[in-house]
């Protein structure tokens, strides 16, 4: 099938996606997750050829991809992303720090500008969305941070790469979501928030002399988490231990002006 497209917007297209970016700022440059697409370029009398590179980079080696116990890095949305998954690997080394998403190839031929569009490899085919694990050195706390990150693209198929008035779809893979668990050495759900303790409030109405109360709590699984209180939520916000807690719970007097600022903070 032969497309017809200009040769001055297929070039800013791929030039535009031609990107080497961190996903995780954290002021570590040793752990970050990059992604990264690369595009190479060569020229003929009767042809340009471009070829797309894209896929996620761990830089230095502090980190590791996942792979389920089916050697897939494809996460199932859902699935804990923790110590129950194996290192992803590709080489015979025995560990890999990059992962390969996809590639594809742009052949202009001339005169006529015709564009042919072909896959030349793709670690997840026929598929537009995916969910990648990984575990790495937290960078606050001593253990492990777990973490996913999500790809995207418009089509898996590079024969379909154009919609009817002429514009290209997206086929490259581009990061649009992340997450990690801030507390170290616990899991966390591919594609979903991280499961962290709740605060849960209740008022207790005035008895026995005693003021309008507010009672807070949470699940005693969490019971190594210190709660914490602030006076407003100013910038910076100064928060300082409550030392009235009774096991997971803690009573407080309501302020006069009803509000109360409270957090749990992990401490190791």
């Amino acid at each position: 099938m032969v497309w017809f497209f200009s040769f001055s917007q297929s070039f800013a297209q791929l030039i535009d996606q031609s990107v080497d970016r961190p996903l995780i700022g954290d002021g570590r440059e040793d752990i970050d997750i990059r992604y990264a697409v690369f595009v190479e370029v060569s020229v003929s009398q009767s042809s340009l050829d471009y070829r797309v590179d894209a896929g996620l980079v761990f830089e230095r080696g502090a980190g590791v991809f996942l792979t389920d116990s089916a050697r897939r890095t494809d996460l199932p949305r859902g699935l804990w992303v923790g110590n129950n998954l194996m290192v992803y690997t590709n080489s015979s080394t025995g560990y890999s720090w990059e992962i390969g998403a996809n590639s594809y190839a742009w052949t202009v031929r001339f005169p006529g500008n015709q564009i042919f569009v072909s896959p030349t490899s793709d670690g997840y085919p026929a598929k537009t969305v995916v969910h990648v694990g990984f575990a790495r050195q937290h960078p606050v706390y001593a253990g492990t941070q777990y973490g996913w990150v999500r790809l995207e693209r418009e089509t898996a198929d590079a024969k379909n790469a154009f919609r009817e008035d002429g514009t290209a779809k997206q086929i490259t893979f581009m990061p649009t979501a992340f997450a990690v668990n801030p507390i170290p050495d616990q899991p966390i759900r591919a594609g979903e928030p991280p499961d962290l303790p709740q605060l849960i409030s209740e008022v207790l109405p005035p008895e026995d002399g005693l003021p309008t109360r507010v009672r807070v709590s949470w699940a005693s699984r969490w019971s190594s988490m210190r709660l914490e209180s602030a006076v407003e939520l100013g910038n910076p916000v100064q928060w300082s231990p409550v030392f009235e807690v009774t096991g997971t719970e803690a009573v407080f007097e309501l302020p006069e002006d009803g509000q109360l600022y409270l957090r749990l903070a992990y401490v190791p």
